[in-house]
């Protein structure tokens, strides 16, 4: 893993609410880095999109960056 410098930094995260988005995938990324994740995400969007909401994901995405 490249050292980018971001042990102790903040990163907001925008749109972390599936497991296979790209929100999560940055937010894995940047924890990876060690910068601390910061995230947020609309269910109310997710419904109305063919993917849908489960209403659990966005927490299990937040669980699985404190690993």
């Amino acid at each position: 893993m490249v050292d980018y410098g971001l042990s102790g930094k903040v990163a907001l995260v925008t749109g972390v609410s599936r497991h296979m988005g790209i929100g999560a995938a940055i937010a894995h990324s940047l924890a990876a880095s060690g910068a601390n994740i910061f995230t947020t995400y609309y269910r109310p969007y997710d419904k109305l999109m063919p993917w849908g909401s489960n209403f659990h994901e966005a927490e299990e995405i937040i669980e699985s960056l404190k690993l």
